[in-house]
């Protein structure tokens, strides 16, 4: 059996704790990246034992294995960070917005491909009832 795909999380607010729970619920938790110290504080906490950095390069450069890296930091970090993780080679799925200029976004896209890395953005609410109601809605010319 082949060891679990390890995730570091950056940002330990309101949705990036919601992604600790998960990942640590799965076993596939690597640690949590965090600039804030009461939220470093509060991760410590939550997760006894658990790896906590206070940079993305911190978590790269740890012992243990970070496959991915999932951002939920505010929005104008998303393009350094996500682009930071794909040139240390790891997966990245980044909170909405992706970045907040098309160009970025278009450069993350074309490092991924260039680098054979994953790069995802988080849209769980595309698949709420009521937003897929409203896209039919819209789809139907309404």
């Amino acid at each position: 059996m082949s060891a679990p795909v390890m995730v570091a999380v950056a940002g330990a607010g309101a949705w990036g704790r919601n992604h600790l729970r998960v990942l640590h619920g799965l076993g596939a938790l690597a640690g949590a990246v965090e600039v804030c110290q009461a939220s470093r504080d509060q991760v410590r906490r939550d997760y006894p034992g658990l790896p906590v950095w206070g940079s993305l390069g911190e978590a790269f450069r740890h012992d243990g294995p970070v496959d991915g890296v999932v951002i939920a930091t505010p929005a104008p970090t998303h393009a350094g960070l996500a682009a930071q993780a794909l040139r240390e080679g790891r997966g990245v799925l980044v909170e909405k917005p992706m970045t907040l200029e098309a160009r970025e976004a278009e450069g993350l896209v074309d490092q991924a491909e260039a680098g054979g890395r994953v790069l995802m953005v988080g849209h769980l609410l595309l698949y709420q009832p009521a937003v897929r109601e409203l896209k039919r809605l819209i789809d139907s010319g309404i």
